[in-house]
Parts: C-alpha cells; sequence; structure tokens
C-alpha cells in the first residue's frame, strides 16, 4: 500500500466528516449531494482495496454492524442522575429554585446575584457518549442511571454525533452526555416515505428517536433521520485547562464539533432566568424538536460541588416545566382497570384527538374521588391534557356541551360490585381513595401486574419477562405467584408463542442473574401493600360493662347506653351470622348491596355499620414474615455464639412444632365460635398468622437446605414444595364453616 493511499483515506475521512457537520449540526450544505456521494465512494474503495485503512472513526462505518441478539450491559462510570423537576409552570417556579440555591450557599438579601446558564429540555433519549483519545468508543443509555445499555453499533449510525473529536490533543477519556432526538419535519417526512412504500410509521418524533437507538439490528436505526445535542459531562480524564463553568464547557464541546443547542443563555439571578423561560414559552411551538420544558444550572462548577446532592438529585440544577397541551374531545364510555395492588382505575374512552404530538383515545380518571369531583359522564365534551407531555388525563368536563337529559352519574362500586377479571367482591375501605379488588393474586390482573412489578428494571431487573410473555404464564397457569418464576423450565418456555429456545435459554439466565439483587430491591419487588386493622382489633377488645366485642368497638364513636349496643348485637345476629339474605330488588335488614356500608332504620342517622372481608388477614402473613425473619436469625446466631447451636433437622422438628400449635389455636377459636353462631376476638386470627409465620421461617428455609444437600440433582425441583410447605388456613376462626365472612365496626362517616 502506497503513503498516498494512506494519505488520501485521510483526506477523505477528514473532508466527509467536515460536510456532514455542516449538513447535520449547522444544517448550511456545502456541496451538493452527488459531489458527497462521489467522495464517499471514493473513500468506500479505498477501505475495499486496502482494509487495513479502516478506522472506527471512518465515515463508512456508520453504517452499522449485524443485528444483535440483545443489548448489554454497561456500568455508567459516573451516575447519570435525574434533575428534579419544577411543576410550577409559572415564574414563582424560577424563583423557588434560586430562593433554594441562595439558602444552601449561605447568600443574603445583599449578596450578589448567582449565574445561571438556561437551556432546552429536549424530549428525546439520554445518551453518554465515550470519547478515549478523541475517538468515540462506546456509547450507553441512561438506564436506571447506575447501568445502561450499550448501544454504540446505532449511535455510529447518526450523523450528527462526530466519530472524532475535532482537536489534535484530545483528553484521554471525555464522555459527553446529551440527547438524541428526531425534529418534526424529519419526523414528517420520513413518515410520509413510509406511508408511500405501505409501511408502518412512527407515532411521534421521541418514541421515533427512542425507538431508533434500541433497535437491535443497526440498518434500521441508520434509516431514522435522528439529531443530537450535548448537554453536560460524565467521566473526564487528562483534560489540560478544562473549562470552569458550565456554559464555557458546552461552548468548548460545540469547538470539538460536538452539537450543542444555540438556545442557551447565561444570566445574572432570578430574572434571567424567568425571562428565558417566558421567551421560550412564546417560541415554543415554532422550535424545529419537542421540548417539554427548560434547564436551569448554576453555572460555576465550583459552586456545584458545593450545593452537592440530595438524593439522587443534584441541588444546582432543576427542570422547569410548561403547562401540557390541552384538546376537547368526547367521553364514549368508562371502563376500569384492576392494578397490582387490585386498584380498580377508572379509564375514559376518548373519541381520537391529538394532544401533545400523539393521537389520544384513553385518559385516566384516577379514582372515584376524581370523577366526583370533575364531574366526568359519559357523553360528556372534556379537555385532555398530557400530564407531563408523557401520560393523558381528563381536566375537566364542559359542563355547557353536557348532552340532554343529563348522563347518570358513573360509579365504580355500582358499575363494578365484582371484579371484571375474576368476579372476587370490590370493595373500598374508609380513607382509601381507591375501590380495590379483595382476590389477590387469585385475579389474574392483579396477578400480571405484580409479576411486571416483580421483573421490573428497579425491582428484580428481569430482563425479557415482558407484557405479552406474562400473558401466556398467567392465562396458562404456569406462574401463580413470583416464586413459580424460578421453576420455569426450557422446555415449558420454548412451548409458549414467539418464545424460541434461545428467548428462553436468554430468559432462564435473567432470571438466574436476578437471584443476586440487594435487599432493597427484593423488598420492593415484593410490592407489599400495608393494610391497617386498628378498628377492627379495637372491636375484638370487649369492654369493662361486659363481654361484648361491639361495645368495646364503640368505644372509638362514644357511649351509647346499653339498650342502644343490643340493638346493635340484634342486627348483627340477625344479618351478619344470619346471612345478608339480600333478594333480587329486595333489601332486608337496610342493607345496602351495592357498597360495603349498612345503614338499617334502627341506626341513628348518620351512623353506618362499616364491614371488611377478613380474607384481608392474610396481610397479616407477609408482614409477620418481614418482622419475624431478622429475629429468627438473631436467635439462632446467638445460640450459635454460646456453643448451643442447632442442627438442620431440629430446626425442622421446631417448624413442624409450631405450626401444629398455630392450628390448635384455630381449632380451640372455632371452638368458641361454637360454629360461628357466636363472636369472637379476631385476635385469634393475628396469633394463628404470629405463630404459623414463626414455624414457617423454622420450616422452609430449613427444608429447602435439607433438600439442596440431601437430595439427587434431578429430585430437587420436584421435592421444593413439599420441603417448603406449610398449613395454611382457607377459612377463619370466627365462622370455620364459611368461605368469606364480615368483621364489622362503627363509622359515623358517610359512605363513599
Amino acid at each position: 500500500m502506497r503513503d498516498a493511499d494512506r494519505a488520501r483515506a485521510a483526506a477523505l475521512r477528514r473532508e466527509i466528516e467536515r460536510h456532514n457537520h455542516a449538513y447535520y449540526v449547522l444544517d448550511a450544505p456545502t456541496i451538493p449531494d452527488a459531489e458527497y456521494d462521489r467522495l464517499f465512494r471514493e473513500l468506500q474503495a479505498l477501505e475495499a482495496e486496502h482494509p487495513e485503512l479502516v478506522t472506527p472513526d471512518s465515515p463508512t462505518q456508520r453504517v452499522g454492524g449485524s443485528p444483535l441478539d440483545a443489548f448489554p450491559k454497561v456500568r455508567h462510570a459516573v451516575p447519570m442522575l435525574s434533575i428534579r423537576t419544577e411543576t410550577d409552570t409559572e415564574a414563582s417556579g424560577a424563583q423557588a429554585f434560586d430562593a433554594r440555591v441562595r439558602k444552601e450557599l449561605g447568600l443574603g438579601e445583599r449578596d450578589p446575584p448567582v449565574e445561571y446558564a438556561a437551556e432546552l429540555k429536549f424530549d428525546g433519549l439520554a445518551i453518554n457518549l465515550r470519547y478515549e483519545q478523541g475517538v468515540l468508543v462506546a456509547a450507553a443509555t441512561r438506564g436506571d442511571g447506575e447501568t445502561g445499555e450499550d448501544v454504540t453499533q446505532n449511535i455510529r449510525t447518526v450523523h450528527a454525533i462526530p466519530l472524532r473529536l475535532q482537536t489534535g490533543s484530545p483528553p484521554p477519556v471525555l464522555e459527553v452526555r446529551g440527547e438524541v432526538f428526531m425534529r418534526r419535519d424529519h419526523f414528517e417526512r420520513y413518515n410520509e416515505r413510509q406511508r408511500a412504500a405501505g409501511k408502518p410509521t412512527l407515532v411521534n418524533p421521541r418514541n421515533g428517536a427512542a425507538g431508533s437507538i434500541r433497535q437491535l439490528d443497526p440498518a434500521i436505526a441508520a434509516q431514522r433521520p435522528l439529531s443530537f445535542f450535548a448537554y453536560g459531562l460524565g467521566e473526564v480524564q487528562g483534560w489540560q485547562n478544562a473549562p470552569q463553568t458550565h456554559s464555557g464547557t458546552l461552548d468548548t464541546l460545540e469547538k470539538l464539533g460536538v452539537p450543542v443547542c444555540g438556545e442557551r443563555i447565561t444570566g445574572l439571578g432570578v430574572a434571567a432566568l424567568v425571562a428565558f423561560h417566558d421567551d421560550i414559552a412564546a417560541r415554543r411551538d415554532q422550535l424545529p424538536f419537542d421540548i417539554d420544558g427548560v434547564v436551569y444550572k448554576v453555572n460555576r462548577f465550583d459552586l456545584q460541588r458545593e450545593l452537592g446532592f440530595v438524593t439522587r438529585e443534584p441541588r444546582w440544577a432543576v427542570a422547569h416545566k410548561y403547562p401540557a397541551q390541552e384538546q376537547l374531545t368526547t367521553v364514549l364510555g368508562i371502563e376500569v382497570q384492576v392494578g397490582r395492588t387490585g386498584a380498580l382505575t377508572p379509564v375514559a374512552r376518548l373519541a381520537p384527538v391529538f394532544v401533545g404530538g400523539v393521537t389520544v383515545t384513553n385518559a385516566t380518571l384516577h379514582n372515584q374521588d376524581e370523577i366526583d369531583r370533575k364531574d366526568v359522564r359519559v357523553g360528556d365534551t372534556v379537555i385532555v391534557r398530557r400530564a407531563g407531555d408523557v401520560i393523558p388525563e381528563v381536566v375537566a368536563a364542559v359542563i355547557d356541551r353536557r348532552p340532554r337529559p343529563e348522563p347518570p352519574r358513573f360509579n365504580i362500586l355500582q358499575s363494578y360490585p365484582t371484579c371484571p377479571e375474576c368476579g372476587s367482591h370490590v370493595m373500598r375501605l374508609e380513607g382509601e381513595a381507591a375501590a380495590r379488588c379483595t382476590g389477590g393474586l387469585v385475579c389474574p390482573a392483579q396477578r400480571k401486574q405484580a409479576l411486571l412489578h416483580f421483573a421490573g428494571r428497579r425491582a428484580m431487573d428481569i430482563e425479557g419477562l415482558g407484557d405479552k410473555l406474562v400473558d401466556q404464564l398467567v392465562d396458562r397457569s404456569l406462574v401463580r405467584t413470583p416464586a413459580d418464576v424460578y421453576g420455569l423450565s426450557l422446555d415449558t418456555l420454548a412451548g409458549l408463542e414467539r418464545m424460541a429456545e434461545k428467548s428462553a435459554a436468554n430468559l432462564l439466565q435473567a432470571v438466574e442473574t436476578s437471584k443476586a439483587t440487594t435487599l432493597a430491591r427484593f423488598i420492593f419487588a415484593l410490592g407489599i401493600l400495608l393494610v391497617y386493622f386498628v378498628n377492627y382489633f379495637i372491636a375484638g377488645l370487649g369492654d369493662e360493662g361486659g363481654s361484648s366485642w361491639l361495645a368495646g368497638a364503640m368505644k372509638l364513636f362514644g357511649r351509647p347506653d346499653r339498650g342502644q349496643v343490643r340493638k346493635y348485637e340484634e342486627f348483627i345476629d340477625k344479618v351478619l351470622w344470619g346471612g345478608l339474605q339480600i333478594d333480587e330488588g329486595e333489601q332486608k335488614y337496610g342493607v345496602r348491596k351495592s357498597l360495603f356500608y349498612y345503614q338499617p332504620d334502627l341506626l341513628p342517622p348518620g351512623t353506618y355499620l362499616q364491614v371488611a372481608n377478613s380474607e384481608l388477614y392474610q396481610s397479616f402473613n407477609p408482614f409477620f414474615v418481614i418482622a419475624f425473619t431478622p429475629l429468627v436469625v438473631a436467635f439462632f446466631q446467638f445460640l450459635v455464639s454460646r456453643g448451643r447451636g442447632v442442627s438442620t433437622a431440629r430446626k425442622v422438628f421446631y417448624g413442624l412444632v409450631l405450626t401444629t400449635v398455630s392450628l390448635l389455636v384455630m381449632v380451640v377459636g372455632g371452638l368458641f365460635s361454637d360454629g360461628g353462631t357466636v363472636k369472637v376476638s379476631a385476635l385469634w386470627l393475628v396469633g394463628f398468622y404470629a405463630i404459623v409465620t414463626i414455624g414457617e421461617l423454622c420450616l422452609s428455609p430449613m427444608g429447602l437446605s435439607l433438600v439442596t444437600k440431601l437430595a439427587p440433582k434431578r429430585l430437587v425441583a420436584p421435592l421444593w414444595p413439599t420441603a417448603t410447605a406449610s398449613p395454611e388456613p382457607t377459612a377463619t376462626p370466627v365462622a370455620p364453616e364459611r368461605r368469606t365472612i364480615y368483621l364489622p365496626c362503627l363509622s359515623r362517616a358517610a359512605p363513599p
């Protein structure tokens, strides 16, 4: 190879990158497309003839590589932390930020104003670019802030991002952080081409940018018109004479050939921030790209270091949002979605409307209180807003446009007395905004959401366990609890739709990797819902004037005379212990069919009898597991330290004894109930769960340990359920023969 060829290749690379920068960054083409194509083909020919001329920063490498099976994980050298969002869209939002900064810096009213840098908050995908000796070597998404995904191949296809920094003396390591986005005009032109070719179009510029970078095939990413703006730094090593301000850093990056948005200012004090916020708000619709706010930063790095961080957010920066865009549309219907905790979330089905860059057909109504406050009804004309330009919500109903005659009010408990997914009772506890399905993991919707939460990135981080796969696992009864995920086999997964053997193997590897997690992530993954039963505890304590537990409950709401107490007890005996006795179209004993609140005629006006499903008491088991686990572990460690350690077999024996004792507690409680006809204290059930939990903590881990140690490997999985099993009740000691009973307490609050 001649030196002339090497020199010509280097010259072509420099010239092509110069034209790329002019075209994609400056938006000022310097040569015709035909001439650019000629230069590019010449470089391709040289590199084809002499493969040793190919360099990582060559423009020919932007076409991408081979399709990937998955994105490798990358741990950020410096975490990509999020910044605080100021939801106050008025000037007072900037004023509040300035006040916090001055307070943290100890500045008084007479001290000079703080110098700030203000810039746009782009609506795209955050990216970290790593340059070593001036050459782009890696690119990663933000991920959870600590760990992202390696998207280097796709980033190389973005012409706006330089493959080599424009300097002869680059820092040994320089990480540039910024946003990949899609301009509105580029988005429209791309969709026009797609429609002309009969191919799928992109939903909006933001999703187009994020989806492009996360394409496993770099060739697809290369077809998307993406742009990039830098807004900060990550890891930096050996940068001589590095700028000492944020604005100076952006100016330097621009000189190095890195795209930096020109819509930015530096200014003194809050007045400069307010002026910038108002200026961008007035020109927001004219910008060539989407934004959802502006960002304020303390300009000097020394002051940034002095301010530091709070939790995972810097004190020296804030994102100041703009009011979300709003449109009018019509409510076609109101349905509910069952969430992970059983909450029934009402969702308005809307006539399609374009809001904030997307077509909206559904919007959340949050809960019954919000429906009542906004008075939203089917057929109403409503104002729809994309809160934070992301989540559509109904702001208000336009009462003047309400149809005549007026449609009825929507009530969740009346429309859905039972869960639409599993048929379990729906109830709304006093003090809670949400109506909930009482089915727990019996409810397939709750089971699916619980599994998705369990596998989420912030929880156990099981890559590949997504919506469609969870649907199949639950619908086919392959997974009933999160623990069942760890018992899935390759054959089972490979037999599911769109799950080839390789995909199944990758998922099993992700499941295995998830075992090495932190305690905080594990507890978060469990998604435990805290339930409080103070009223029901008090209801079981009785009162000093007699054995009536009901009288004890009435202490919460005043002390009526004994005659009134007997009337309450008579009502309970007839209705609760004798059955609700509700016939179709008829209500006996004043029982309201649609609500878990009762107001018989014999009760004083404004006083209701509230009841709670006894199945909720099962929440005590996971609560006691968390509470007792450290105590049991500490107890056994104490015995070991005294030279009195207990063998695994003896721990299993203790577990069996304790579970037996817990069942005896249930038997005694049942005897006192006289077949469910006599009221007994709910504390019997609490005592049962306390004892059986300690038994489980002795039995389950030790049994599993014995099986894994002694059983042949091929028998470990089949023996695991037997080794960890412990008795669980299916009835309560209050009424053992009933599947569901209700424990009453009194309330003077009106029902929801």
